[in-house]
């Protein structure tokens, strides 16, 4: 025996610690809540229940209400439902309270359950208690009605009736009971079953008519009044059956003692299906280390001659008894039959039952002359219906048999109303609460607001409305309820009499006037009368601040070593109080300002000036542009026939302009020195000519003379047809293959082009754009093509030097097709540098006959001269040409397909601050925007590396952000480089306010730029966005990549922060956005001293970023995961993923 009870042991410390196994599940992506829309409310910290609906979003997401307070508020009825055992298995245990304030559930049914814990609870360390239970269980192997496995807490006034099998789930050991399968270190009290129970078969058969297993637990004033059965043997021929009318198997591991007192059962135990060991009791089978006590047994309808079957070292008090004792009170000495128990003929069959109970611990405050309503909750352990009666109640309200107090109460006061409740047994009980009938408030006689007499007062007038009271006011009440006649004046409420000044006030504050009288008892002040305002701008004796402030003139061009010119500041209104301005320029090397708004260049550049009122409240700026010293060109074209050329394209530099009907042209304010003047026209020879650029004169370059283009024979071609011609791309700037360009200016020439390393030739006309650039169109051959591309696996790396500002080049589908199917296979184009990877997959299936058009080209003299406006005044510096990139498809512009981020190469002049500089695209309305880059630089080249899913302009620029508020701060580093990057913006000119949390719209906003994605059109996909709010096209780029989702009722919710955790869960879609996705290790996080706190969702994005050092802990070994992000926390992971990603420059 000795050798079994070893066994035993372990078995049951394997089922207790299986219980607890299990891997979480997750809700939706984000850690919230989907399903039905019957979120069940919250009033005083417990989760009302009131519904079948309310129940099942409960059961449906358990991991949000685990550790809750839960109450039914009425009975509920689950047939039908397809119920999931609540807690433990792939959850947590439940660990709250759940009161079922004497209602019933019924209906319930789970079929055949896989789960290791089984019962309308899986797994329960929380309270549960006053609750009414009618079920049919199947299945699980720690099985219970109620409870399949109670690891800690309690379970109190707790009734069960219908039927629990177990099943073969775990097979050295199935505990099954009425109530509770497993009971460990918990307590059950005042709690009855009449199920019918079967213990599923298995090596240890363990069935209790409550408990099927208990370890270190207490058992007290229960009883067991159903049957209790095996199942016969099939495939465990070998196995012991324990079974008792209130548990089967009771095992202390330690030198604490089970407990078991003051029960009875009169169940029926089935001893049909023995075992190769079967061990029966009408109270218990197998008793080690328990203490049992005063309790009882019915001999006749048990079945049974011995109350424990197995005991050791236990205390056993167990008396067998007939039908008749059992059914009287005599027999059960030491019992409480005052407070706890009953006996009554008609209740229970007789036997003893449990008195009733009121379970309402409150009334709520009632207010003179209006209706008042509630029900009130009693426990009826007879089951039998309850009777509530009441004395000490206010005029005007009553309490029905049925438990509903209402009415309207004619009188205020605090009455002591004195509740009895009567079962069917004649059982009552009381208790006496206390009930507040409160008055409303009058208001305040002739009360009104006006400004006071000093600057930022209030004033209130008002009468009092008898004789004696005075006045007291207290600004932004905390409390926002009206108060009651006779309320206590609130704390820091200030005495005042009618017309003074309330100093220190602002719109939007609330004011509270309270009529007083002071208590000859106590010395304190009760409230008579009350009247509220919410304070506006005109009820306040005003300061006048400055409302705006602009500059005049906005903009200013300037010459190197000119004059200097005054600029103005307009300020609003005329009659602010303190009209005290300062002035600041952005760069002093370009133009310093003084005191008065004069600014005097200094030298060629651009500045800001900026002038901020004394408050630095307001802000505004002029952009100030310091041209070099400058003269003028003038000349006239004509052909070799001596006829002058209208509209041929003259220019200096990024200056040009088109010749008039006499051929003459003037170029104006062209930098002082030695330049080179170029013309270009339509069927001519590109001309230069060198000038001599002279500070505040004019060069006459005299009669230029264009000569006529060689017409050489053109290529034959087999069949007539067509180019291609590409339609222009989105934005401000356009080229070639237009719709309307001009007819080519040439026959075709041949140009070399090197083609992984190996040269070829290639067809080549000349085009001119309307905007005067050259267009060069190179169309190799089908046949040279595929020549060349013979070989290549991964790349094709097709590179010309030209002198041309745009570059198209023409590839045959044919060639294209046999290189297209490997996945990787991708075509660069490089022109002079600059390059253009096409990712061949992000095509659509080539045909022999198409043909697809890449594009490079510079952008325009005028729209370089309009993006240098642009990002001056957005205190940026343009480095660099613009560059413009395009694809088509037989002659269709498109975009590459699947988002698949590709390079674009771009040379710079010299090297850069990768801190302070970013490539951007631009978009149609010439704004800019951040794009993924890096900088390369060495003494040979500097070159921007920009990842992009999109064809757009392209720039480079840079600036130098600084806020005050980040001066000191440990987030500055990346928050001025982000805000550098065009990706974080403060909240004004100066201030960033990192502190303060970042909404779901604004990470929205910032996840969006981070990865250069364009806007979407904004939709109305969610219920609480509509398309005018400014966040709504980020909200939407974001929802179509799958970076942030919606709920479940159709809302967005853009204004609640975002937490750690779900701001990880976000960060690891936007990696795999991006194409990325490093695998999840979990050990990481058994570090974390809060780990616990993790919602279960979170684990595996939490331990990637933490893994790869892309999150870290608040303080030592805490990721505190339901705290929300502000705004610093979030530019500083936005920055490491950004450098972890390549897609901006990590620091040196």
């Amino acid at each position: 025996m000795k050798k079994r009870l070893s066994m035993m042991k372990v078995l049951l410390v394997l089922i207790m610690i299986a219980g607890q196994m299990g891997e979480y599940s997750s809700v939706n992506a984000e850690g919230e809540p989907d399903g039905p829309n019957a979120i069940p409310p919250v009033e005083n910290g417990w989760i009302q229940v009131s519904t079948k609906e309310q129940l099942m979003y409960i059961n449906q997401n358990q991991e949000l209400y685990l550790t809750e307070n839960i109450r039914l508020t009425a009975d509920i009825d689950l047939t039908g439902i397809d119920w999931i055992p609540f807690g433990g298995n792939d959850y947590v245990p439940f660990s709250g309270t759940f009161d079922g304030q004497g209602h019933w559930i019924t209906g319930l049914e789970i079929n055949n359950d896989t789960r290791l814990s089984n019962g309308f609870f899986g797994q329960a360390n929380g309270r549960i208690q006053y609750i009414n239970l009618r079920a049919d269980i199947k299945g699980g192997s720690n099985t219970g009605a109620l409870v399949g496995f109670q690891s800690g807490g309690s379970i109190d006034h707790v009734y069960t009736e219908g039927t629990v099998r177990s099943g073969h789930i775990y097979k050295s050991v199935t505990p099954t009971g009425g109530i509770v399968g497993l009971l460990s270190n918990a307590r059950l009290s005042h709690s009855s079953s009449a199920a019918f129970v079967t213990v599923g078969e298995s090596d240890n058969l363990h069935g209790g008519g409550l408990i099927g297993s208990q370890a270190m637990g207490s058992i007290s004033d229960s009883y067991f009044t159903g049957n209790l059965a095996n199942e016969p043997v099939k495939d465990h021929p070998t196995s012991h059956i324990y079974a008792g009318g209130i548990v089967g198997y009771q095992l202390s591991s330690t030198d604490e003692y089970n407990i078991l007192k003051n029960t009875y059962s009169t169940g029926a135990i089935s001893t049909l299906n023995p075992r190769s060991y079967s061990s029966w009791g009408a109270i218990g089978g197998y008793v080690y280390k328990t203490n049992i006590t005063d309790t009882y047994y019915d001999t006749m309808t048990s079945g049974m001659t011995v109350g424990a079957s197995d005991p050791y070292q236990s205390t056993i008090e167990i008396y067998g008894k007939t039908t008749t004792e059992m059914k009287q009170q005599a027999t059960y000495t030491g019992w409480d039959f005052t407070d706890t128990w009953n006996i009554h003929p008609a209740i229970n069959n007789g036997y003893p039952y449990l008195r009733p109970a009121i379970l309402t611990t409150a009334l709520p405050q009632a207010v003179q002359n209006e209706s008042y309503s509630m029900d009130l909750a009693g426990y009826d352990g007879a089951r039998s219906g309850l009777t509530w009666t009441a004395s000490g109640l206010p005029q005007g309200l009553s309490l029905s048999p049925s438990g509903e107090l209402g009415g309207t109460p004619t009188q205020s006061g605090t009455y002591s109303v004195n509740l009895s409740l009567l079962d069917g047994g004649s059982a009552t009980t009381e208790r006496i609460l206390q009930l507040v009938v409160v008055t409303k408030t009058p208001g305040i006689a002739d009360a009104s607001v006006q400004p006071g007499l000093e600057v930022g007062a209030t004033s209130i007038t008002a009468a009092q409305t008898q004789t004696g009271h005075s006045f007291a006011y207290i600004l932004d009440r905390t409390d926002i309820n009206p108060p009651w006649v006779g309320d206590i004046l609130p704390e820091g409420a200030v005495t005042y009499i009618s017309g003074d000044d309330i100093p220190g006030t602002s719109p939007g504050q609330a004011v509270d006037l309270f009529e007083v009288t002071e208590d000859e008892n106590t010395g304190k002040y009760l409230i008579q009368a009350w009247q509220h305002f919410t304070l506006e701008q005109k009820h306040i004796r005003q300061f006048v601040p400055v409302n705006g402030l602009h500059l005049e003139p906005s903009q200013l061009d300037l010459t190197s070593g000119g004059p200097s010119a005054k600029l103005t500041a307009i300020i609003d209104p005329e009659d602010t109080t303190n009209k005290t301005i300062h002035w600041s320029s952005s760069n002093e090397a370009v133009a310093t300002v003084d005191m008065h708004g004069e600014v005097q260049p200094v030298t060629a550049g651009t500045a800001i000036i900026t002038v901020t009122s004394e408050d630095g409240s307001h802000t505004a700026t002029a952009t100030i542009t310091v041209f070099p010293q400058a003269g003028t060109v003038t000349g006239s074209v004509y052909d070799t026939e001596m006829t002058p050329l209208e509209e041929v394209s003259v220019s200096v530099e990024s200056i040009g302009v088109f010749t008039d009907s006499q051929g003459h042209f003037t170029l104006e304010q062209i930098p002082v020195g030695a330049r080179t003047l170029v013309v270009r026209a339509k069927g001519y020879n590109t001309t230069e000519r060198s000038v001599e650029v002279l500070a505040e004169q004019a060069v006459d370059m005299g009669m230029i003379t264009l000569k006529p283009l060689a017409t050489p024979q053109p290529e034959p071609h087999p069949s007539p047809g067509t180019t291609p011609a590409p339609s222009p791309a989105s934005g401000s700037e356009s080229f070639s293959g237009f719709p309307n360009v001009l007819p080519p200016a040439e026959d075709p020439a041949t140009l070399k082009l090197e083609i992984n390393g190996l040269d070829i030739k290639s067809t080549a006309s000349t085009e001119i754009a309307p905007d005067g650039q050259t267009v060069i169109r190179l169309k190799p051959d089908t046949a040279s093509l595929m020549q060349a591309f013979s070989g290549a696996e991964l790349g094709i790396l097709i590179r010309i030097n030209l002198d041309s500002p745009v570059v198209f080049l023409d590839l045959p589908g044919k060639s294209l097709q046999s290189i297209q199917k490997p996945s990787e296979t991708s075509v660069t184009f490089e022109v002079n540098g600059t390059s253009y990877e096409l990712p061949l997959n992000t095509l659509p299936p080539l045909t022999d006959n198409m043909t697809v058009t890449m594009g490079i080209g510079k952008v325009s003299p005028s729209t370089i001269s309009t993006l240098n406006a642009t990002v001056a005044k957005q205190g940026y510096e343009l480095i660099g040409t613009p560059m413009k990139f395009t694809l088509y498809i037989d002659g269709k512009q498109t975009e590459h397909a699947n988002h698949k981020y590709s390079k674009r190469i771009l040379p710079l002049p010299a090297q850069v601050d990768p801190a302070t500089s970013t490539a951007v695209w631009i978009d149609a309305e010439d704004q800019m925007h951040f794009v993924p880059s890096l900088f390369t630089m060495d003494a040979r080249l500097t070159q921007a590396i920009i990842f992009t899913p999109q064809n757009s302009m392209f720039a480079v620029v840079s600036a130098n952000h600084a806020f005050a508020d980040m001066k000191d701060h440990w987030g500055r580093t990346d928050v001025e480089m982000l805000a550098n990057k065009f990706i974080v913006q403060g909240v004004s000119h100066n201030t960033f306010a990192p502190k303060k949390e970042i909404s779901r719209a604004e990470f929205a906003a910032l996840l969006v730029r981070s990865l250069g994605l364009p806007e979407h059109q904004p939709t109305s996909n969610f219920d609480d966005i509509t398309s005018d709010q400014w966040y709504a096209g980020a909200v939407g780029t974001a929802q179509a990549a799958g970076l942030l989702n919606g709920y479940g009722d159709g809302s967005f919710r853009p204004d609640a922060a975002i937490t750690r955790e779900q701001m990880a869960s976000v960060l690891v879609r936007t990696l795999k956005f991006a194409g990325m996705m490093p695998q999840p290790n979990t050990d990481v996080l058994d570090m974390l001293a809060d780990r616990t706190t993790l919602s279960p969702w979170a684990s595996s994005p939490v331990s990637i970023l933490l893994e790869e050092g892309l999150m870290k802990g608040t303080q030592t070994n805490m990721f505190s995961p339901k705290e929300l992000v502000t705004r610093a926390q979030s530019a500083a992971v936005l920055s490491r993923m950004l450098q972890y990603m390549k897609f901006i420059n990590s620091p040196q």
